[in-house]
């Protein structure tokens, strides 16, 4: 016999919003890392469009292009955040055959992702994103977009400024200024139990 929700995460998954819904994040969303609003002193909107991104305004690329190297906050900078995504899916005629395994044909309770991540500066020519996810439907846990920038700085041809830096990184575009697709694309979020079945419904950065 199926059931709506797996061992894992009727354990884990009402603890996590809990802790989600409660801590005072300064950002709303998972693409705005608190991290980073932390180590800038600024909020998410001077980054992302309309708050939660993931497009990034004319200051948000600059961070960017500058390695999640620049400063101005007033806190202890810890460059770790968490994130945690979950679901409520009900359709209005049962689905052929479960998402997955675990689950129902209809009305399914899921922690749809829980994401780790490393993101800020190490140096003050150095700095990364760096964002490990658990799959609550797949149950799996995989390294999901990462760009780190292990050098960034200023040169002077002819009194201009020209930044340069070196990413590497694991996904095409995740490096990308402007978070454009294919990695930032839309749709960023959805249902992992959706009746197109667990892999359509993951996260859009994993891949």
């Amino acid at each position: 016999m199926r059931t709506p929700i797996g061992n894992f995460q009727l354990k884990f998954a009402l603890p996590l919003l809990a802790i989600a819904t409660i801590l005072p994040w300064p950002c709303d969303v998972a693409y705005a890392v608190p991290a980073f609003a932390v180590q800038t002193g600024q909020p998410c909107e001077a980054c992302h469009i309309g708050a939660f991104g993931p497009q990034l305004t004319p200051f948000g690329r600059a961070f960017k292009i500058g390695g999640y190297t620049q400063g101005g906050g007033q806190g202890p900078e810890i460059p770790l955040a968490l994130t945690a995504i979950g679901s409520f899916t009900h359709t209005d005629s049962a689905q052929p055959t479960p998402p997955a395994d675990h689950f129902r044909d209809n009305d399914n309770f899921s922690l749809d992702q829980v994401s780790a991540y490393f993101a800020g500066r190490i140096t003050s020519w150095a700095g990364a994103f760096v964002q490990g996810t658990y799959d609550g439907i797949a149950h799996a846990f995989r390294l999901d977009n990462t760009d780190i920038r292990p050098l960034t700085t200023v040169l002077e041809p002819g009194n201009r400024d020209l930044r340069v830096g070196i990413s590497v990184n694991n996904n095409p575009t995740v490096q990308d200024p402007y978070n454009s697709t294919y990695a930032w694309g839309y749709p960023f979020v959805a249902p992992g139990s959706n009746p197109g079945g667990a892999a359509g419904g993951r996260h859009r950065a994993l891949r």
